[in-house]
């Protein structure tokens, strides 16, 4: 089965007015029975050459809140559809939910629908629906989902605003830095030639690194750094797992990145299972909402030892291939031994989301009061050592003996 593609197309409706946008389907054959569903005769389609972008994440949240309440309220899915795309704000969105609306006319499930355009849905949502459409409570799973994707643009937007400003501020005083030494510095050497003086060392090292930087050697560095071959060797998983798991023993940054991980996993495989999806299928799914390599990998082998009969805290106790330890916490595994026992692994998994969530936020809080500190020490050093070094030669040349009269 080919690969769905959008294509742009104008139609003729059946009231004589001219339509245009853009649908997801195979072939023009296809096209023209989703034109025909809408009332329109198809004019002149023509497939869109590059790559269609993925729909916002903000979209997709939008949409788990808007199918959530349609169905709440008792409205059939197909009409609660057709609403959301005679509201959707852009033509990739109505195309993309009229391409819902079509498979779901054909007999195909929600999840099946949404799996055919796997590019703008996650594993995650198409398998909390999948598991909901057994359950039979598809208005709860939207709601779950839009809960937990609310939780995680909130995390990205509050961990983009405590970095922006100090590395913005950082970044300006570096560029100051920079324009100092590169037009004050050489003009300082060649004052020190006239003269027939000496300049200090801190002073001839500084002159010697701003010689090194007007070099072509540090440029084509950065560039061999940006061909396509670095970020190709950095997707391959035996640099990535070793690279994620020294950066987990990152202080701050460690902690921060393992529990941000561990929160997105719990609330991912807790909305599962209490979807109804099987165990093993909601740990795949959950697997891969993961981007620490190191986790994945460890995961993996619990997936293994479960699916061989072991326990699932023992399975995450086993460390993963090439290392000696589970990068695991002991609450993590505390808990779901406990949960796993009583019957309530669904509370626990719950329970550990909420633990981790807030020990992220206690991290972000500790990142934020951290960062703005020592940046300014950092800045400070550069700014004294800089001025230090420009001003320091100029004071010997100018005033006889170093001292100020």
């Amino acid at each position: 089965m080919s690969p769905l593609r959008p294509h742009l197309y104008r139609a003729l409706g059946h009231d004589g007015r001219l339509k245009h946008g853009r649908l997801p389907v195979r072939d023009r054959r296809e096209l023209e029975q989703l034109l025909d569903e809408q009332a329109a005769t198809l004019l002149l389609a023509s497939p869109i050459p590059w790559p269609e972008p993925r729909l916002p994440p903000a979209q997709v949240t939008e949409l788990c809140f808007q199918w959530g309440q349609l169905l709440g309220a008792g409205l059939p899915l197909l009409e609660a559809l057709e609403i959301c795309r005679s509201e959707s704000a852009t033509p990739q969105l109505k195309g993309i939910l009229q391409r819902l609306i079509h498979d779901l006319r054909h007999g195909q499930t929600l999840s099946q629908a949404l799996q055919l355009q796997s590019r703008h849905f996650d594993p995650g949502l198409i398998a909390g629906i999948r598991a909901a459409e057994h359950s039979g409570d598809l208005a709860a799973a939207c709601t779950s989902q839009y809960r937990y994707r609310r939780w995680l643009e909130q995390f990205r937007r509050q961990l983009t605003q405590n970095l922006f400003g100090p590395l913005f501020s950082g970044l300006v005083c570096l560029a100051a830095c920079a324009f100092l030494l590169l037009h004050t510095a050489p003009q300082l050497q060649q004052f020190a030639h006239n003269q027939g003086a000496e300049l200090p060392a801190a002073t001839r090292w500084l002159l010697h690194a701003v010689q090194w930087l007007q070099t072509p050697t540090p440029w084509l560095l950065l560039a061999c750094t940006l061909l396509p071959g670095t970020p190709l060797l950095l997707r391959q998983e035996a640099v990535r797992q070793p690279l994620h798991r020294s950066l987990l023993r990152l202080p701050v940054l460690g902690p921060l990145w393992l529990h941000f991980e561990l929160a997105r996993f719990c609330r991912t495989l807790g909305l599962l299972y209490a979807a109804g999806l099987p165990l093993l299928a909601g740990l795949s799914v959950s697997r891969d909402v993961l981007r620490n390599e190191h986790l994945r990998a460890a995961c993996a082998t619990a997936i293994d030892k479960i699916s061989s009969g072991k326990s699932l805290s023992t399975a995450f106790a086993s460390p993963p291939p090439s290392t000696f330890t589970s990068p695991f916490p002991a609450l993590f595994l505390r808990l779901l031994a406990v949960g796993e026992q009583a019957g309530r692994l669904g509370e626990s998994l719950h329970t550990l989301a909420e633990h981790f969530t807030l020990h992220t936020q206690a991290r972000m809080q500790q990142l934020q009061d951290l960062l703005p500190p020592l940046l300014t020490l950092l800045l400070g050093l550069v700014l004294i050592t800089t001025t230090w070094s420009v001003i320091s030669p100029l004071q010997q040349l100018l005033v006889p003996g170093g001292g100020l009269r």
